[in-house]
């Protein structure tokens, strides 16, 4: 099969309106429930983000074939929708089960669903030394070491 060359443009503007509808909606989702749901960077946030992710859309249908996301790929049912399956599948992933334990005032102190569990001893003591105040929960179920509680 012969080689036809096809020029392409760089898609600068789909590059640029991604980082700026991701990058805000990253930093939400990491720090909203610090700052407040309904706060108003939280919510100025979201406006920018969802802003980037419509200019995204719209530069990437005038950029054609050239686009980093080519829109002709979401002509095939299959493919949108297993995109949209994985969207789902990673909000679960990465939005549910990975939060374990992170209620607390910050990662490393445990919330209200932790119970110590007194039965075991501390490991955390006899292998390091500068860690002596660190304790075993029990978090869900699993043994988890939480220090400085």
């Amino acid at each position: 099969m012969p080689h036809t060359r096809t020029d392409h443009r760089v898609d600068y503007g789909g590059a640029a309106t991604l980082l700026l509808g991701l990058a805000p909606l990253l930093i939400v989702a990491e720090q909203g429930s610090g700052w407040g749901w309904t706060s108003p960077r939280t919510l100025a946030l979201i406006g920018v983000g969802v802003a980037g992710l419509l200019g995204f859309v719209l530069v990437e249908g005038r950029m054609g074939d050239s686009a980093l996301l080519p829109p002709r790929l979401f002509a095939g049912p299959l493919f949108t929708m297993s995109n949209a399956v994985n969207v789902v599948v990673g909000m679960g992933v990465f939005g549910g089960p990975g939060r374990r334990g992170t209620r607390g005032p910050s990662r490393r102190t445990p919330g209200p669903h932790v119970r110590h569990d007194t039965s075991r001893p501390t490991r955390c003591a006899e292998s390091r030394p500068s860690c002596p105040a660190a304790s075993t929960c029990v978090i869900w179920g699993f043994p988890t070491l939480i220090e400085g509680s």
